[in-house]
């Protein structure tokens, strides 16, 4: 992400995260392309403009911010021994965490691939007891 006009992000197209919907181009590089609008996904207004030739969308603080405001609690982890050989399947690892913290209200997990996955809370106490000292296993393998 750099830094554009006026302390605002700006961010190339192809280096931003997939979005889901209906619509066969799924990457911010299509809202920056005109092949996907914007107000399709639910987001604040952005700028398009073209710097020596790279389309870039220019995002506000204040759009930042909102983009931002989901994974204000979150954590992204992994088991120790990664996505190799012998890998515990995610609906084993979630329903062992959730066993884990069920005293955790509101807990979501995404998986973001290569053995990854993001853990979403409510609230930062829940989040910073998530990441208090210790240790927490699942399947006898560490969480990381």
């Amino acid at each position: 992400m750099l830094m554009g006009d006026a302390g605002d992000q700006v961010c190339e197209g192809e280096a931003l995260p997939m979005l889901t919907g209906p619509s066969k181009e799924k990457s911010w590089a299509a809202v920056v392309n005109g092949e996907r609008p914007a107000a399709e996904i639910n987001m604040p207004p952005l700028e398009k403009k073209e710097v020596d030739g790279i389309k870039r969308l220019v995002i506000s603080q204040q759009s930042y911010e909102v983009f931002c405001q989901p994974f204000k609690f979150s954590a992204i982890a992994t088991l120790a021994g990664g996505a190799g050989k012998g890998r515990l399947d995610y609906s084993f690892i979630f329903t062992s965490l959730r066993s884990i913290w069920s005293g955790v209200a509101h807990l979501r997990f995404t998986s973001v691939g290569k053995g990854m996955f993001l853990i979403r809370t409510s609230s930062e106490d829940d989040l910073n007891f998530i990441l208090s000292p210790g240790r927490w296993y699942v399947g006898g393998r560490l969480l990381i």
